[in-house]
């Protein structure tokens, strides 16, 4: 049976990781932990729809399967390191999702947005991009 000093140490340290896990759950902006952006787009069959975001201001579908995703000015995305991964809701197809970061010139986004490319997974030797897997996309 657990003494009364450790059941107390015990109700302590509950208290303290609760209080530590929603002060960074609850933090907000960039001078602070958690994300700077984030968003939740719809393929909405190649017209893409922002479903939720924070800092993110812009989807646009220059191709099958290719969004770039522009976030609002005081949002530098050339120095982050995003995540993307499929969001299965907002999907009609088993996809794979890949991002590539701003600041790397390409043919399809500009140098200020992140790409997001999905892809149909069925083929995983040959994937071919499609407009079908909707997506999450954070920015650390």
């Amino acid at each position: 049976m657990p003494t009364k000093r450790a059941l107390i140490l015990l109700a302590v340290a509950s208290a303290v990781l609760a209080t530590g896990g929603v002060g960074y759950a609850t933090a907000q902006d960039d001078d602070g932990p958690g994300d700077r952006a984030w968003a939740q787009v719809d393929p909405n069959g190649g017209s893409p729809v922002l479903v939720k975001s924070k800092n993110i201001v812009l989807v646009s579908s220059p191709g099958e399967g290719i969004y770039c995703l522009r976030a609002n000015a005081r949002i530098n995305l050339a120095e982050s390191v995003p995540v993307a991964t499929q969001e299965q809701s907002l999907s009609s197809t088993l996809g794979l999702v890949t991002v590539r970061r701003s600041g790397i010139p390409n043919v399809y986004c500009g140098t200020n947005e992140l790409q997001v490319t999905t892809w149909d997974a069925a083929t995983p030797s040959s994937p071919t991009p499609v407009k079908s897997v909707g997506f999450d996309v954070v920015v650390p």
